[in-house]
């Protein structure tokens, strides 16, 4: 969901993202795995699957390339040059859930 305050343009916002697709579990692989399998476990709507669809849209849109606007934000956020290892990570974890 956090993907919906994206437009917020609040850097934060997208280092959140990062920090919980790219470690949560140790990594983005495992990050991933479990967003999959809470999804599946969990009874959604249509109307919450349509929201959490727009929210992972947005942050595919902000972390697409090494030069999106998500990466660089992450880096300027924790004050150095990560923008490899946000777009890796993010890239890692977009990929494993689909």
């Amino acid at each position: 969901m956090k993907g919906l305050a994206l437009p917020r343009l609040v850097d934060k916002d997208s280092y959140d993202i990062y920090a919980i697709s790219g470690f949560h579990g140790g990594d983005p692989i495992k990050a991933s795995e479990s967003y999959v399998a809470r999804v599946k476990e969990e009874k959604i709507l249509p109307s919450e699957r349509s929201v959490m669809q727009l929210s992972m849209n947005r942050i595919r849109q902000a972390f697409r390339s090494i030069d999106s606007y998500g990466v660089h934000v992450v880096s300027r956020f924790v004050e150095a040059d990560i923008n490899s290892d946000v777009f890796l990570r993010m890239n890692t974890f977009l990929k494993g859930i689909g």
